[in-house]
């Protein structure tokens, strides 16, 4: 199945393929590697929020997060996780409380570098941090 056919088949009203692999670290094609649920839920939050969302990391390799010294076992590498450009506290908090509703569970808030993470992490309750 093509991009284009996947972002049907979704029903993504706001975010493509192109978008998502412009995002994604370590491959040409994260989006084909983001687990649908995950697309579709962000794309329910972008929805409930009313206004747009810039992705600033979507899908990575776990061979890319090792080599930029992480665990390799992120949301991002399970194909679960988006970090999302913010503009202040009060913009990420809304982010992190419309992800709440629509089932993400790992929050990571970065005032510093302007983004905000979240995550669907299975068999958690909620996870959080800053950074």
């Amino acid at each position: 199945m093509s991009d284009h056919e996947l972002e049907l088949a979704y029903g993504l009203r706001y975010f493509t393929a192109d978008e998502i692999n412009a995002v994604s670290f370590g491959c040409v094609d994260g989006f084909n590697k983001i687990q649908s649920i995950a697309i579709i839920k962000l794309d329910e939050v972008r929805h409930r929020l009313g206004y747009p969302l810039t992705l600033t990391c979507a899908y990575r390799t776990r061979e890319h997060d090792i080599s930029k010294g992480r665990s390799g076992n992120s949301d991002h590498c399970l194909g679960t996780g988006f970090d999302i450009q913010i503009n202040g506290l009060v913009h990420a908090l809304q982010i992190v409380a419309e992800s709440a509703k629509e089932g993400f569970n790992s929050f990571g808030i970065n005032l510093k570098a302007g983004f905000v993470h979240i995550g669907i992490k299975p068999k958690t309750k909620i996870t959080t941090w800053e950074y």
